[in-house]
């Protein structure tokens, strides 16, 4: 699985897609072995019914995404945190989808995210 951040306050010209983070990211991170089992376990424990989509129209606004692909470079999982709608930066897009911001998204990561590196208390975190 691969990660890329960018300090969630910097500045730019338009919404990034998750290719503009791939290309500008501060950071990049590879999770394997152990930590990539340790991460699918969590993952398998999400609650689809906790999920609500948006009704908005929103915009990718990534500063945190995430990336998971089986052995054939296929992508099983896309994550981008986070979006931008009319009403207020509460979005996450999965595979693609925007839904109501879950912690659960970013808690799956933030063990592979320096620690006081980001802030993301304008998230409610």
């Amino acid at each position: 699985m691969e990660i890329y951040y960018t300090d969630p306050y910097v500045f730019t010209r338009h919404p990034w897609s998750l290719e503009d983070l791939i290309c500008c990211c501060d950071e990049k991170r590879i999770v394997e072995g152990d930590k990539l089992e340790e991460f699918i376990k969590k993952l398998s424990k999400i609650d689809s019914d906790s999920l609500s989509l948006v009704s908005e129209r929103t915009y990718p606004n990534a500063r945190i995404a995430y990336v998971l692909k089986n052995q054939k470079k296929e992508k099983l999982l896309e994550v981008i945190l986070w979006a931008w709608g009319t009403e207020k930066d509460d979005f996450v897009y999965v595979n693609g989808i925007p839904i109501q911001e879950e912690r659960f998204f970013y808690n799956l990561i933030e063990d592979y995210i320096p620690e006081n590196r980001y802030s993301t208390q304008r998230h409610k975190y």
